[in-house]
């Protein structure tokens, strides 16, 4: 169950969206073979299917009076209890991550390309901390043409616009080193967490 947001965007969505811009990124770089095609049809419509089971939401912001489910009938201290629930959740924060099959820079350049077609910017890069003292925000140059490249940013982001941090990375996988994003948000994002 999740609360309606007043932000038009939430993390998930921008991670939804990243996706889709690596998705496009992916498929201008080699062909699929139509069992990849297939594989990645069920997989959409898998994950259509478990958007719409997290899409409802238990608190809607709507007129001006205070409806409750009728299983809450005659019972407010429930219904009360339930309320700071939310608001608790509300206040917590909450990582989400996904792993990607596409080099990391690969990754890093589609994430800042999606920020800044979606928002404008592509955040605020944050010095972290370590038992060795401060790392300045990172930003790196890799290579996107013939004697061409790009700064894009790496490690933490802070993006004022949804309260959120995102951290660019790497994990190695089978096929070596791929790309991983990670946000920290507060509060349940609209449509639950998935």
């Amino acid at each position: 169950m999740a609360v309606a947001r007043s932000a038009n965007r939430t993390p998930q969505m921008v991670m939804d969206e990243l996706q889709t811009q690596m998705q496009k990124l992916a498929s201008q770089m080699q062909p699929k073979s139509k069992q990849q095609q297939a594989r990645d049809e069920v997989l959409a419509q898998l994950d259509k299917l478990a958007g719409e089971q997290l899409a409802d939401e238990a608190v809607v912001f709507n007129g001006t009076k205070f409806v409750l489910p009728e299983v809450l009938e005659g019972d407010l201290t429930t219904a009360v209890k339930y309320l700071d629930q939310i608001r608790e959740a509300e206040e917590t924060e909450f990582g989400f991550s996904r792993e990607y099959p596409f080099r990391p820079w690969d990754g890093a350049a589609a994430f800042q390309r999606g920020m800044l077609r979606v928002f404008g910017t592509s955040g605020i890069g944050k010095k972290t901390f370590s038992f060795f003292g401060t790392e300045p925000p990172e930003y790196r140059s890799i290579p996107v043409g013939v004697k061409e490249t790009i700064q894009v940013p790496w490690g933490r982001i802070s993006f004022a616009p949804l309260d959120a941090t995102f951290t660019l990375g790497a994990l190695r996988g089978a096929d070596g080193l791929l790309f991983r994003i990670s946000v920290t948000d507060r509060g349940l994002p609209a449509g639950g967490r998935g």
